[in-house]
């Protein structure tokens, strides 16, 4: 698809266009994707940081469920070690 719109730019606009084309589109790709990825960032931080200021019980569950998640998996890989280095 990418090289048939280049192809078609460089019909109606000569091969140096067509060249810009193939050169610039994929840099303006990345640029737009690593701007989606910031803008996502900032929006969950943004939603965390009202929630936070609310002091919505969601919030304090969520925290304390992802503790507990944290703790268990850290207890699951300290047993894993200790049977690996018991055998």
């Amino acid at each position: 698809m990418y090289l048939i719109q280049a192809g078609i730019v460089a019909a109606l606009g000569g091969w140096w266009w067509a060249l810009a084309y193939l050169l610039v589109t994929p840099l303006t790709g990345l640029g737009a994707m690593r701007w989606q990825r910031s803008w996502r960032k900032w929006r969950s931080r943004l939603r965390y940081r009202k929630l936070q200021q609310q002091g919505d019980a969601r919030l304090s569950e969520l925290i304390g469920l992802r503790q507990t998640l944290r703790a268990a998996l850290r207890r699951a890989e300290m047993e894993a070690l200790d049977t690996e280095t018991a055998s």
